[in-house]
């Protein structure tokens, strides 16, 4: 508990063992006591990082508490290229709203209904689809890509194919974090057959483009 590592490392307290500190010393400052050591073994908080959210609690590196991320970033470039040369019509994915366009109308291609995007959860250029989607929101509007960690997740439940998609969440300049969106839904919203609520007629093919908007202008202080 007393290193900046206890953050990064998963450094955990025994609640039944806190109680019985509190018990056997009955100095009546036991647990403001441990919650300050707590508090100073996070260290110093980190550089803020808009690009890839923030470095909460002195991390050198955000991806090192999640090795599931860190996998995902390393393997990117090489996953956005091999959806580039299967599917010349959508390259290229080069981080622009013309690329979301390209995205949605190779979706809309593909897919009639939400049915049958469910049913292909599993198909890796899908999952590919998602990774381009979630870059260009993070590069146009701001933020972090994030994914879940299986063998994190294990605790609380099972992991499932959608675990594979990115969420992207936006970062404010004080280390403030927004909602997380998962692309998975962006995917499913770009080619749903009825679309009530919304502002844009079903399988308009402007989706992608209107949910960046949203995104980029989500308020996160307030």
């Amino acid at each position: 508990m007393n290193s900046s590592e206890s953050f990064d490392t998963g450094g955990s307290i025994n609640v039944y063992t806190s109680l019985l500190g509190a018990a056997g010393t009955r100095t009546g400052t036991y647990f403001r006591e441990l919650a300050t050591e707590v508090l100073e073994s996070f260290g110093e908080t980190g550089p803020i990082e808009l690009t890839s959210g923030w470095r909460a609690m002195a991390l050198p590196d955000p991806t090192h508490a999640n090795p599931a991320l860190r996998t995902f970033l390393s393997e990117q470039t090489a996953e956005l290229a091999a959806l580039e040369t299967s599917y010349p019509e959508i390259a290229p994915l080069d981080n622009t709203r013309e690329s979301l366009d390209r995205i949605e109308q190779w979706l809309l291609h593909r897919y009639p209904d939400t049915q049958s995007l469910s049913a292909d959860v599993e198909n890796l250029d899908l999952v590919r689809a998602a990774r381009a989607i979630a870059a260009t929101f993070v590069a146009l509007g701001g933020g972090r890509i994030y994914v879940v960690d299986p063998e994190q997740m294990k605790p609380v439940r099972a992991s499932t194919p959608k675990d594979a998609y990115p969420y992207v969440q936006r970062v404010s300049e004080h280390g403030l974090a927004g909602y997380p969106h998962h692309t998975w839904t962006y995917l499913r919203t770009s080619v749903k057959a009825k679309a009530p609520g919304s502002p844009l007629p079903p399988r308009s093919g402007q989706n992608l483009r209107h949910e960046l908007e949203t995104y980029a202008a989500e308020d996160i202080e307030n």
